[in-house]
């Protein structure tokens, strides 16, 4: 799972790739811990996708979030930056 670019831009973009049918759920957390954002992806075919993520941080404060992507129950987490840069 990667991420870029990062300070978060309007062109920002997760991507994974998924070797096998997957279920994917992608959960963004502020620096308090708190849920801003998930959303379901429900169970994707395998390949490569990218997925932009930018609508999520319409009404949020310029700091330092968790995208976590979650894929068959695996986690893994990456530090996105958001400058509210446009």
């Amino acid at each position: 799972v990667q991420f870029y670019p990062n300070p978060l831009s309007a062109d920002s973009k997760l991507v994974f790739d998924l070797e096998k049918n997957s279920t994917v759920k992608i959960t963004i957390v502020n620096v308090l811990g708190e849920v801003i954002a998930q959303e379901d992806l429900g169970t994707l075919k395998s390949g490569n996708y990218q997925v932009n993520i930018t609508s999520h941080f319409k009404d949020v404060s310029v700091g330092l979030y968790t995208v976590s992507v979650e894929i068959d129950g695996l986690l893994e987490r990456l530090k996105v930056l958001y400058t509210n840069e446009k």
